[in-house]
């Protein structure tokens, strides 16, 4: 009767092992073997794209660019209100115009309407010049004009001889030039 049950718990033994080594065969063909071919595929795809972001950052660094952009803008100044704007932006100009060697004719005033920038807390001021300078002074001012930090474009810059001498270093110029600059509103 030792015997009968001995053998009774080793076939039931059995049976549970081959139970359980089944399921597990069964777990692992069915279940586990494609998560982990699903994972390793999708492992391989993100390395992939991890090298494609790190080329793009690598060929467009923010350094890079950063760098880009302030050698095609210059020192741009961020706006600051109305009446600081006009006074900061008006001043740099007559000391660019100075510094140029070109004299300005009576006090520049920025025009009344100021014009809003749509999506934008800006609106945008015209100043007209108008002033008078030898050829040298000019090309020092349109050489120098674009450093004024803020200034946000050069919509005229008319020039007119005076005289009737057409010899370049002694001629005499008029100049118009109208400037904008941002300001908040």
């Amino acid at each position: 009767m030792i015997n009968q049950t001995s053998d009774k718990r080793r076939n039931v033994f059995a049976l549970i092992v081959l139970t359980v080594s089944a399921l597990l065969i069964f777990g692992y063909s069915w279940v586990l073997d494609p998560l982990l071919t699903r994972w390793e595929s999708q492992k391989a795809e993100l390395e992939k794209r991890q090298q494609t972001i790190a080329r793009l950052q690598a060929a467009v660094s923010p350094d890079r660019f950063d760098r880009k952009i302030i050698e095609r803008t210059g020192k741009l100044e961020l706006p600051a209100d109305e009446l600081t704007q006009k006074i900061l932006f008006k001043r740099k100009l007559e000391e660019q115009f100075r510094q140029a060697g070109v004299g300005i004719d009576g006090d520049p005033q920025f025009d009344t309407k100021l014009t809003p920038l749509t999506g934008t807390p800006y609106k945008l001021a015209r100043l007209s010049l108008t002033g008078r300078a030898k050829h040298n002074n000019l090309l020092n001012l349109a050489d120098k004009i674009y450093d004024n930090p803020y200034l946000a474009g050069l919509e005229e810059f008319s020039i007119e001889l005076q005289g009737n001498n057409r010899n370049a270093d002694d001629a005499s110029f008029k100049i118009k030039v109208t400037v904008t600059t941002l300001m908040k509103s």
